[in-house]
């Protein structure tokens, strides 16, 4: 009994991420925050504010194609820095900085401008 509680308190938690509402978070920086390594944020279509993520975290937009279903992440920069493991799908992404990662990043079906590579 204790190894299945064990176990499902260690399982990916798939968090919602909405800009108007009805979701676990209105935007990505309070998500990153309160998510745990190997969380899943599932992002709506809409516009988000960059944040700095250092968990190993999956962050998945889900688009047509059409530039108003993209998720729209803006700000300063996001920043992912020294997380092992993280996946960013199906996002619109200004201004990403991959610092100092041990592990990798993998980058699915995701468009932008601004890239860049430190310390990897």
């Amino acid at each position: 009994m204790l190894l299945s509680i064990t176990a499902l308190a260690l399982a990916p938690h798939i968090i919602t991420v909405d800009d108007s509402g009805g979701a676990d978070y209105f935007d990505l920086p309070q998500a990153v925050f309160f998510a745990n390594d190997g969380d899943v944020l599932q992002i709506a279509p809409g516009n988000y504010t960059a944040t700095t993520i250092t968990k190993n975290l999956t962050l998945l937009g889900n688009h047509d194609g059409a530039l108003s279903s993209w998720v729209n992440i803006s700000g300063p920069d996001l920043v992912i820095s020294a997380a092992a493991d993280v996946t960013l799908a199906g996002l619109r992404v200004e201004d990403l900085v991959l610092r100092n990662i041990p592990g990798r990043v993998r980058i699915d079906d995701c468009v932008g401008w601004d890239w860049w590579v430190e310390g990897c």
